[in-house]
């Protein structure tokens, strides 16, 4: 009997320490759970404050007075006409546009696209693929058309950019980028100029036509040493009869 009732005790206890076990793993489930609304809690207050922070922070630097922003919008008229006039500087698919502008005048003048559109003293042509000329107002648009010899650099530029998206870092090499080339692509030589071409045949003529004239010229010696000089002919006949 004695055993028995120590058997049940410590089944007992087995029990109680089980359900112990249970309750502190729901306590520390409960707790942990808390600790994540928590944390989320204070994420996303921070989110919200960094969002305030940012729809703040243009407010406060679109805050240009009228002065400032007319004394910016002549510079930046300035620096648009004196581009404009250089010859290369919307050639092919390219457009002007002052240097930062996003830092120097976007703040107060806004976009350059919908600056230029503002201008009254300026005209904006639509190219296509979302590009543009920029001209004064009257000028007829620039060429469009990129230069065939720049044709090339960009395509080869979009290659090489091409290729290292795909290709580790550790396995780019400049062989590798070319070793795609048709074969005999590295023997391949620079034809000769076109003028140089042009003056061959008229080079060869030139060389023809002295020759010619050196092969008369020697002809004309050679006959010349040939014939007698004057008088010669007298001398040895003289010292002909003078012989015994």
């Amino acid at each position: 009997m004695g055993r028995s009732r120590s058997r049940e005790k410590d089944r007992d206890r087995r029990r109680d320490k089980e359900k112990d076990g249970k309750e502190k793993d729901k306590e520390k489930k409960r707790s942990r759970s808390r600790d994540r609304r928590r944390d989320e809690k204070k994420k996303s207050r921070s989110r919200e404050k960094e969002k305030e922070k940012k729809e703040k922070e243009p407010a406060a630097k679109s805050k240009v007075g009228d002065a400032e922003k007319a004394k910016l919008a002549a510079n930046a008229l300035k620096e648009i006409f004196t581009g404009i006039a250089k010859p290369d500087a919307q050639k092919g698919g390219n457009f002007f546009i002052p240097q930062d502008w996003h830092l120097r005048y976007k703040d107060a003048l806004g976009p350059y696209k919908k600056f230029v559109q503002s201008c009254e003293e300026l005209a904006l042509h639509e190219i296509g693929n979302g590009s543009f000329k920029v001209t004064k107002k009257g000028d007829a648009c620039p060429e469009t058309s990129p230069a065939k010899q720049e044709q090339w650099k960009k395509q080869l530029d979009s290659a090489w950019q091409t290729y290292c998206k795909v290709t580790p870092t550790h396995e780019r090499s400049l062989k590798n980028f070319t070793s795609v080339l048709p074969t005999g692509a590295e023997k391949t030589k620079a034809d000769a100029p076109k003028q140089a071409q042009a003056d061959a045949p008229k080079a060869e003529e030139k060389k023809a036509e002295e020759a010619s004239e050196g092969a008369g010229t020697g002809s004309q010696k050679r006959k010349a040493a040939e014939e007698p000089k004057e008088g010669g002919g007298k001398t040895l006949k003289k010292k002909a009869k003078k012989k015994p």
